[in-house]
């Protein structure tokens, strides 16, 4: 029987499909529509149904990812909660870390939290480091407080209540009792429990990882369960599943009530992407290159996993500095991510110099090319005006682009530079490309790799024709663009797990009868958590992931390591060794005299069925293109590009650049002196010479 698999993923530009049915891919990208953005998602898939022999019936799953959430927070679009939190603890919120994350800037701007003084409320209760009860919660004062309010705010499902008290991650108490009176005064509201939504030691990043849960939560509900409704309209019956930011997948219900664990999730599954292609084609370890029309993300992928974090910012005030945005600790894949992209808009600042981004144009109204009423000149922009793109089979050929436009909206910063267009266009090109350039070279350097052992792995519209600048400016070896590159967010994720992560915060000195115990907190996480893979109707055995976070003791933060609870592996010398080896890796010394601590539990659980089978896909195309040349600036002379269609290269075959390979989502250039591959996994390998 044939089953259909869809990915679905909306960008604040495109909206991407893949359709995977009787292993053939069908592919397609929409602009999105960013006020109701399920208008583009049933677009784009009716458009895949109305335009090929698939039949709805045969539906075996659909699985989105959005970006929406992270703008929401990063604009301040979402659901102010109201606060609960220990008597004493509300300014934590402001005093936060007690640090400048720019000592010397003297004018440094305020990191503001969601929640302002008036929607903060202290309870009167306590609950110790090691979960002992202090004090029980004053209830009568509590009510007080509650009645107070009902009379002021009308609380609905529009609105939210974030709970976070001291040392709960221990000791839930009394935040269920908390809860449990919230939800008799106001039966409607949201509400997000700190033990719940992130488990783990420190306040103020606890408190707020569930304020950012809070914020979102209502946005999310109506969110989903318009895409849920308008599916269901439009006779798409399959269960619709979301993306974690962790990279697995999971049901709407889950992804309801956590929200927060969402905020990364269209980015995730294309690193996802990118480890499962670049594996298939022997590459291991690359450096993930996602730019699209609003943003660019990097991220390291080491022995064929993406590097995961618990502990990330979004919405910073300064994109390179720690501390200068709102902290969230949830299982992420480790990526950064800047406002550079197709759309990220051209300026010339007040002295006189040429930048480009972070604003963008978006889906509307675009770059001019776009012919939507956007009047600023953009990357996009640039890349037509240059040659990269071809207006006549953008999208093959599914979107004109209106050159004209294109050209006077360079031609207004070529007067003001006093630069011909050309050089303009080229300077946008440039600029753009030192923006991630610079970002990616601080990422690596974090990690501790070399980007010289490292192939660059470029995806997203506008991934593959900006790939070769950065490889070469890294010193990498080369650069792989997948044939399924404009969409490969979409097609990531058709190559994710159903899975769900769990912490128990437990400190302890890593020895052999503290990892007895250690070994008790993973197994009862592994029983307490499975249900919430019940709505996956899983057959098979879960397969189960363990992580250890660990530091030097008497350091403040740590490294999470993975581990294995197989009697030979789970020991203290394994498990030293490996924190060794990765806080080296990072750091470049470890103080082996000093004694480790174990700060975290947490268990991944995952179940790849059925979503581990896809393999190399068949493609079929309807038209075939014989080759042109055309005259390309490339910042010194124009020299000439030979322009291709991928459809018409030849597998193992070698092909000297320059060259310009277009695809149906997207454009890749191959400079000069490098040669190009399009190898059995229809990966475009590009080495230079």
């Amino acid at each position: 029987m044939n089953k259909i698999k869809i990915g679905i993923d909306i960008g604040g530009t495109f909206t991407d499909f893949f359709v995977i049915s009787n292993n053939k891919e069908y592919k397609n990208k929409v602009l999105t529509d960013s006020v109701n953005p399920y208008i583009s998602l049933i677009t784009g898939l009716n458009y895949i149904f109305d335009n090929n022999d698939l039949n709805k019936n045969d539906i075996d799953l659909i699985i989105h990812g959005t970006t929406l959430f992270t703008n929401k927070l990063i604009e301040r679009k979402g659901s102010t909660p109201i606060f609960f939190t220990t008597k004493g603890f509300a300014d934590v919120l402001d005093m936060q870390k007690e640090m400048r994350y720019d000592i010397y800037d003297l004018h440094a701007k305020e990191v503001t939290h969601l929640v302002p003084k008036l929607l903060r409320y202290e309870i009167d209760e306590r609950i110790d480091g090691d979960g002992n009860i202090i004090k029980h919660i004053d209830i009568k004062t509590l009510e007080k407080q509650l009645q107070l309010l009902k009379n002021n705010h009308e609380l609905s499902s529009n609105h939210s209540v974030a709970i976070c008290l001291l040392h709960s991650y221990i000791n839930p108490t009394h935040e269920n009792i908390v809860r449990d009176i919230i939800k008799y005064y106001f039966p409607m509201v949201n509400i997000s429990l700190s033990h719940e939504i992130s488990p783990l030691i420190r306040e103020y990043e606890r408190m707020s990882t569930t304020i950012c849960n809070s914020y979102i939560q209502p946005l999310a509900n109506e969110y989903i369960n318009n895409i849920e409704n308008h599916l269901k309209i439009n006779k798409y019956k399959s269960p619709l599943r979301l993306m974690l930011s962790s990279g697995g997948i999971t049901s709407t219900n889950i992804a309801k009530k956590y929200p927060v664990r969402l905020i990364e999730s269209g980015p995730a599954a294309g690193t996802l992407a990118a480890a499962h292609l670049g594996s298939k084609s022997g590459f291991k370890d690359l450096l993930s290159f996602d730019m699209g029309g609003t943003t660019a993300k990097m991220c390291i992928i080491s022995n064929g996993k993406p590097n995961l974090t618990s502990n990330f910012e979004v919405a910073r005030l300064e994109r390179f500095k720690k501390g200068s945005g709102l902290p969230i600790n949830i299982d992420t894949i480790d990526l950064i991510e800047i406002g550079a992209g197709g759309g990220s808009i051209a300026h010339v600042d007040e002295l006189g110099l040429l930048k480009v981004g972070p604003d963008s144009a978006g889906a509307k109204p675009g770059p001019c090319c776009y012919n939507l009423g956007g009047n600023n000149p953009t990357v996009t922009d640039a890349n037509l005006v240059l040659g990269y793109l071809d207006s006549n089979n953008f999208l093959d050929g599914k979107m004109a682009l209106n050159e004209k436009k294109a050209y006077e909206s360079i031609k207004t910063l070529s007067s003001k530079l006093k630069l011909n267009i050309n050089q303009t266009a080229y300077g946008i090109f440039r600029i753009v490309n030192e923006n991630m350039i610079t970002a990616t070279r601080i990422y690596i350097s974090e990690f501790g790799f070399d980007p010289r052992k490292l192939y660059l792995f470029a995806f997203g519209g506008a991934g593959p024709i900006h790939a070769h600048a950065i490889a070469k400016a890294l010193k990498m070896p080369g650069f792989i663009v997948p044939t399924t590159a404009g969409v490969a967010s979409a097609f990531g994720f058709l190559a994710a797990a159903p899975s769900f992560e769990f912490s128990k915060t437990f400190i302890s000195i890593l020895n052999k009868n503290n990892l007895t115990k250690t070994k008790k907190v993973f197994k009862l996480l592994e029983i307490e958590n499975s249900k919430n893979l019940d709505d996956f109707n899983i057959k098979n055995k879960l397969e189960s992931t363990y992580w250890l976070n660990l530091r030097h003791y008497g350091q403040g933060h740590d490294i999470n390591i993975e581990c294995s609870l197989d009697e030979k592996q789970f020991n203290s010398e394994v498990i030293r060794q490996a924190f060794y080896k990765k806080y080296e890796q990072i750091y470049g010394y470890a103080h082996k005299h000093l004694e480790i601590e174990i700060t975290l539990c947490k268990i991944i659980l995952k179940s790849y069925q059925p979503l581990n089978i896809i393999k190399s896909t068949n493609i079929e195309y309807t038209k075939s293109k014989s080759a042109v040349y055309k005259e390309i600036y490339d910042g010194i002379k124009i020299r000439k590009y030979k322009y291709m269609h991928g459809y018409n290269l030849e597998k193992d075959k070698q092909y000297k650049g320059p060259l310009i390979i277009q695809e149906s989502e997207t454009t890749c250039i191959v400079p000069n002196n490098s040669i190009l591959k399009k190898d059995s996994n229809n990966n475009y390998i590009v080495k230079f010479t």
